[in-house]
């Protein structure tokens, strides 16, 4: 029997890809085109910014890039962001930087960074959350999310959503890490987002301890949509559970109800 049909990406989104490393570009390029975008693909910042004269792409994706030899220290990512940002028309568009670290000094100037190496699959998610996210609809209060996840990729892109929401992000990659960071600042969190399998132990470890130090609302992030595990889940304390993968601005509304 065949599953419901996979929901293809809204036609026309135009996607500029920047990447020196032609392999990469070109797997890059052929995830997205296979999901129905209209993708540019630059060798180079300078190429990608002379096309960008005559284009307003809903995302541009920004690799490794050559470094200018006459700035010496300059990081390349940064110095094309920043390039990007100068043209009016294009100060809204959304940025996804690849590779690197979250505190990279392109990262404060971007909608998402998608760690290296990554996968089609994350790839795409990447891609449809930022396509997907809604702006920001006016200030929010600095309610402070604490994000418990082992994938890097999914961390990240939750941290960046929130962050451009106006939502402060503390998080956490395996339960040890997890059960430091709820003894020490569980009762500066508003929300918590938990996923099941981490690790060092299960989410369920930590949903009692969470329970110990603050009454704040847990959401349970699993892909296994269980009955047992939802069960559980709410009998330690859990007031929702949220299935992967997710819809991204799901998120965000389901977050902003529960802290409104």
């Amino acid at each position: 029997m065949r599953g419901a049909p996979e929901e293809v990406p809204k036609q026309g989104a135009h996607i500029v890809v920047v990447e020196r490393d032609a392999r990469l570009l070109e797997l890059v390029t052929l995830t997205l085109r296979a999901r129905g975008y209209t993708v540019l693909d630059c060798a180079s910042g300078a190429s990608a910014l002379a096309q960008l004269q005559d284009s307003t792409p809903a995302l541009v994706i920004v690799g490794d890039l050559e470094a200018d030899p006459n700035r010496s220290g300059e990081d390349p990512q940064r110095a094309f962001a920043e390039r990007l940002r100068r043209v009016p028309r294009l100060q809204q568009t959304k940025l996804l930087l690849l590779g690197g670290a979250q505190t990279a000094p392109a990262t404060e100037l971007a909608a998402a960074r998608l760690p290296k190496p990554f996968t089609g699959g994350q790839l795409r998610g990447a891609v449809e959350a930022l396509l997907d996210a809604p702006a920001p609809s006016g200030p929010v209060q600095q309610h402070t999310v604490m994000v418990i996840e082992d994938s890097a990729a999914l961390r990240g892109l939750i941290g960046d959503i929130l962050h451009r929401q106006g939502y402060r992000v503390e998080s956490a990659a395996t339960v040890p890490q997890a059960r430091a960071l709820i003894e020490s600042r569980a009762h500066l969190v508003s929300l918590i987002l938990l996923d099941i399998n981490l690790p060092g132990g299960t989410g369920f470890e930590l949903l009692k301890l969470i329970r110990d130090r603050t009454d704040a609302p847990v959401f349970i992030l699993s892909a296994l949509r269980q009955e047992e595990q939802m069960l559980r889940g709410q009998a330690l304390g859990a007031q929702a559970f949220i299935e992967k993968p997710f819809n991204p601005r799901e998120l965000v509304e389901k977050i902003r109800a529960t802290l409104t």
